[in-house]
């Protein structure tokens, strides 16, 4: 999950350097985003550190600099930013450009998942997917429908089609047929935000999930 989020998309608007640090960062200014975000960050501001992470992992307005951006982040996550509590811990995960380090990254996922916003949810579908594959940390299908439950009841897409699965094939659940096609059908409600009532308003998403739903 090679995903890097900017703490751009969390924070509520905040009058001042920040805020014009970080719209002329969405113009794609990144010289004026430098100058104006790089002392904030210096002095601590936690979005402004995630921010200047972000635009050392992707090189924008700066060279590249992996360790540079995980520099940043670590701090800022430190200082409890959940955006770069995940950036953390996704680039943690897939070393790219950084030593692995899955007991940081699990250490960083489980710390956001405690909390409740966009990132946690992220955070508790990444948990899911580790327990589950078993790469790197003991395989546990029953912790890893913990996490999709929690993922699935905060409206994360991924973890509602996941969790459906599980509750299918029976790993790490009892087999529940009945609590799967719920779990589908708030999956695709959401997805569509139009109610699915009868066989002539299904979409063919949901027919494709009548087809994959075994038969007892």
């Amino acid at each position: 999950m090679a995903l890097v989020l900017s703490m751009s998309l969390a924070v509520s608007a905040v009058a001042g350097p920040l805020e014009d640090g970080m719209d002329a960062y969405k113009r794609e200014d990144y010289a004026t985003a430098l100058r104006l975000l790089r002392p904030l960050a210096e002095q601590g501001n936690p979005a402004a550190m995630n921010q200047l992470g972000t635009m050392f992992v992707n090189g924008f307005g700066v060279p590249k600099d992996f360790a540079e951006a995980l520099k940043w982040w670590r701090t800022a996550a430190e200082q409890g930013s959940t955006a770069a509590m995940f950036n953390l811990a996704v680039r943690l995960e897939d070393g790219k450009g950084v030593p692995q380090d899955y007991v940081e990254a699990l250490k960083w996922y489980r710390k956001l998942a405690e909390q409740s916003d966009e990132f946690a949810t992220l955070a508790t579908s990444g948990l899911a997917r580790m327990f589950y594959s078993g790469e790197h940390v003991p395989q546990d299908y029953a912790e890893a429908v913990k996490w999709w439950r929690k993922a699935a009841e905060q409206g994360d897409l991924s973890a509602m089609f996941n969790l459906a699965l599980r509750l299918e094939d029976g790993k790490g659940v009892p087999q529940d047929y009945a609590e799967a096609v719920k779990w589908r059908r708030k999956r695709l409600n959401k997805a569509t935000r139009q109610p699915c009532s009868g066989s002539g308003s299904c979409t063919t998403m949901e027919r494709e999930y009548r087809r994959t739903i075994p038969r007892r």
